[in-house]
């Protein structure tokens, strides 16, 4: 009948959608796999395929905060000196640690390696030595490393105040960001105004009301704008979120992201929240 032929067609071009949209992703694949090991508690190589969604659960004894590090330090120099103070800055921190990372772009696919570097035979013998590393971005020396090839947002502790940080920890997110796309604080908080936000994702609109001063209409179902200085810990955090998606739809590096959230700030999200963050493309 014309109705079942209807259905037929629909199926036919849902099935050929899904499979351009498969083919497109199967070369724009992003961080698909890190290998590692003596990094931290992973003293064993590991191997670790990544998806275009990862979720990675457990306690931090388990490592699970020493990943996140691990991929995230290849992205900015200010997750790299994080990740460098923690892991290898110490000599046995870095004598014998290793990473790889591998990313497919439609453009080109990277890979690039973190190993210690060998020292001379005759200066073996120094008490007092400086420690090295070698990076390799395609089996080539690399000098001007960190270089933002890698995009990648942690969410991790920028909401926590720090010892000798702002009374207002939501400063620490912007200049976090500030870091992260390569721009200074006051071009961002500049930035920071209704039309920004027109294509919201979670539906939270902001206005520029003085120095560091934000007014935000949270989508709760008011209809007026809070100090965000106001707002609760959890809705902070979500205009966190707000913020870094929408510098990441209006950033001129239109490569693979990815967005690494520790656990705790997943678990603030509702189902809806995490339905929408999953389903975005």
């Amino acid at each position: 009948t014309t109705q079942e032929l209807r259905r037929f067609k629909m199926q036919h071009e849902k099935w050929v959608f899904d499979r351009v949209e498969s083919g497109k992703e199967l070369n724009n694949k992003g961080i698909y796999k890190v290998k590692f090991e003596n990094i931290g508690i992973f003293n064993e190589k590991c191997s670790v395929p990544l998806g275009r969604i990862n979720v990675a659960v457990g306690d931090d004894d388990l490592g699970l905060n020493t990943f996140c590090n691990i991929i995230s330090c290849f992205s900015n120099v200010r997750h790299w000196n994080l990740f460098y103070r923690r892991f290898l800055s110490k000599k046995t921190g870095i004598d014998r640690a290793s990473i790889e990372i591998f990313r497919a772009s439609e453009q080109r696919s990277t890979h690039v390696r973190i190993s210690p570097q060998t020292h001379d035979r005759e200066l073996s013998h120094l008490k007092v030595r400086k420690n090295r590393i070698h990076i390799e971005v395609d089996q080539k020396p690399s000098i001007d490393w960190p270089r933002s090839e890698f995009n990648i947002v942690h969410f991790n502790d920028q909401h926590y105040r720090l010892p000798g940080g702002p009374q207002d920890s939501f400063v620490n997110c912007i200049r976090y960001l500030a870091d992260i796309f390569s721009t200074t604080e006051d071009l961002l908080w500049d930035s920071l105004r209704d039309d920004f936000f027109a294509s919201s994702l979670f539906g939270y609109r902001v206005r520029r009301n003085g120095w560091r001063r934000l007014s935000v209409l949270v989508p709760d179902g008011r209809k007026f704008y809070l100090p965000h200085t106001s707002l609760s810990f959890t809705e902070q955090q979500f205009l966190f979120l707000e913020i870094s998606i929408a510098l990441h739809k209006c950033h001129k590096s239109k490569g693979s992201w990815m967005f690494i959230f520790d656990l705790v700030f997943f678990n603030r999200m509702d189902n809806n929240k995490k339905k929408i963050l999953h389903t975005r493309k």
